[in-house]
């Protein structure tokens, strides 16, 4: 008789915004053997529900019990991911954490299920770990296979970032600004948002000091390079465009050895989680990208300076982190472990 497939309590804190219904909704089609799922909210989100697998769930206040879990996704801002991890750690129950929090700590491992190296066992297994995610994420897959086949010298990304990255609050502000503006209405003012966000294109993604380097652009470069294994010199500006959902970006390469654009397509075209378009206009567009798990690479063509490629890419990081995570859960040996029959 073989052995029994380990049934899972699991927990997904922040289960109401716009990530961790993308998680439930990837969660609901995986292989995951959930017996029971947790949903968390937060003290905004409560007599609120979600569904899962055809079942309407309440769900639960933010402090509550997370002993006998026996994994919890953190999809809840940052700050409120990062108390809730401590008190999982204190109750022995397994952390993915999607919120970025702990992307730039160098003590929790930073995973992506697509790389092969020797990290992504190891740190499986840790208690904790940071799933690799948003636009870094679909950067990163298209980065590390143009490095191993010619090698990275330089890189300059210009990324395009929709308001569902800056999660429900700034999805909602552009809805209404929009109709707001559409009705030829004065917009509300948004609380917590630094700026409008309908009809208009800015030159960062947060408050930060616009004559250099903002938090955003920062942040997505660090947890570039960890992605990557070593420091690339990178430029990177990130911007924020008035769209609901989807990010693209437009991303320059020096590379140490040669590589042509048709025989750089035809390689990424080979890697798993990437899809290479040319000329089709559907595919090219962000919006198109919604629901999608791959990130698409196209109009790849050879930079005015040799050695070099000039890539695009669109992708629906939101998708993308959210099937991360579910696949590093499928990975993890503590959620695979077959149990004696009892």
């Amino acid at each position: 008789m073989g052995d029994l497939v380990k049934l899972l309590r699991v927990g997904v804190a922040g289960a109401a915004g716009l990530l961790g219904r993308e998680l439930l909704e990837v969660l609901d089609g995986s292989k995951l053997p959930v017996v029971e799922l947790v949903p968390i909210g937060s003290e905004a989100s409560v007599g609120e529900g979600v569904e899962f697998r055809g079942e309407d769930l309440a769900l639960h206040p933010p402090g509550a019990e997370l002993k006998g879990l026996d994994l919890l996704f953190l999809c809840a801002p940052a700050d409120e991911s990062l108390e809730l991890a401590r008190r999982a750690l204190h109750a022995r129950v397994p952390c993915l954490d999607l919120s970025g929090a702990l992307a730039s700590s160098e003590d929790v491992p930073l995973l992506d299920a697509d790389d092969e190296s020797a990290a992504l066992e190891a740190g499986l297994q840790a208690p904790l770990v940071s799933v690799a995610g948003g636009p870094a994420l679909a950067w990163a897959r298209v980065l590390r296979a143009l490095d191993a086949e010619a090698g990275l010298a330089h890189v300059q990304v210009t990324g395009l970032e929709s308001a569902s990255t800056a999660g429900h609050r700034a999805f909602a502000a552009l809805s209404t600004e929009t109709t707001s503006l559409l009705n030829q209405q004065e917009a509300p003012e948004q609380e917590g948002l630094p700026w409008p966000l309908a009809f208009d294109c800015h030159a960062a993604t947060d408050d930060a000091d616009l004559a250099g380097q903002s938090g955003r652009e920062a942040e997505l470069a660090h947890t570039l390079a960890r992605l990557l294994g070593r420091e690339v010199p990178l430029d990177c500006t990130v911007l924020r465009i008035p769209t609901f959902t989807g990010e693209g970006a437009v991303i320059v390469v020096g590379l140490e050895r040669e590589l042509s654009a048709e025989a750089a397509s035809a390689h990424l075209g080979k890697v798993q989680g990437l899809e290479v378009v040319s000329l089709d206009r559907g595919g090219l567009r962000t919006r198109a990208t919604t629901g999608r798990e791959n990130v698409v690479v196209g109009r790849v063509r050879e930079a005015a300076r040799s050695p070099g490629l000039i890539l695009w890419l669109a992708s629906d990081t939101q998708r993308l982190t959210a099937r991360n995570a579910v696949r590093l859960a499928e990975q993890r040996g503590a959620v695979a472990t077959a149990v004696e029959p009892g």
